[in-house]
């Protein structure tokens, strides 16, 4: 009678640990991960538009924005600022 209980007791745990197991696989991770993803591209989008926003700001009074890519630097400035 007890090794029959105990046999259904270890049988009980391992289901529930097969359970947990694949549910966090299937179910919990890529909810995790497409919420990572989605974070990340607002995150993307927000860091731009601040950027462009930045540039635009000092390019308006009329100040050089040196811009970097590469080993090259580049100079934005404003047209109406060329005089």
């Amino acid at each position: 009678m007890k090794k029959k209980s105990i046999i259904i007791i270890v049988g009980i745990v391992l289901f529930i640990v097969i359970a947990g197991m694949l549910s966090y696989i299937f179910l919990i991770k890529p909810a995790i991960d497409e919420y990572t993803k989605q974070v990340k591209t607002e995150a993307l989008i927000y860091g731009a538009q601040y950027v462009m926003y930045l540039i635009g700001d000092a390019v308006e009074k009329c100040e050089p924005v040196p811009i970097q890519y590469g080993n090259n630097t580049i100079n934005i400035t404003a047209v109406s600022c060329l005089k």
